[in-house]
């Protein structure tokens, strides 16, 4: 159960993105307290795959994931780029909105699926 104040707080979160050449993170915070974490992978100029989402127990249920998601589609929407649903979660989300079809890609993320987790080795961030 949330209280009042942890309420408010969560109409005060941000999402905050980290982009890099090979990869990147949607960071939701609250308060300064990371509350959520979406990452992605480029796979070309334009298209990237949100292949990693998490949110703790303690903010389930309370929209942090879809605000990252938003914040995804809006980052595609402005830079004319292309999200390709890997993460179980996002792709729910795509096939409920179809207000985000426009930024929607289609069939062969499985086959770059790897990309971004070698990657990731390579750089010693977390699998």
């Amino acid at each position: 159960m949330f209280t009042v104040k942890e309420i408010k707080n969560l109409l005060n979160m941000q999402v905050i993105q980290k982009n890099g050449p090979k990869h990147g993170t949607f960071i939701a915070t609250n308060g300064g307290d990371v509350i959520g974490e979406m990452t992605y992978f480029w796979s070309g100029d334009n298209h990237f795959v949100i292949n990693y989402t998490e949110v703790p127990d303690l903010y389930r249920g309370q929209g942090v994931a879809k605000k990252m998601v938003e914040k995804a589609v809006e980052y595609a929407r402005e830079n004319h780029c292309t999200i390709y649903p890997q993460c179980g979660y996002v792709r729910a989300v795509f096939d409920r909105c179809p207000e985000f079809g426009d930024v929607k890609g289609g069939g062969g993320v499985k086959a770059r699926r790897h990309e971004g987790t070698k990657a990731r080795k390579r750089e010693g961030t977390k699998v």
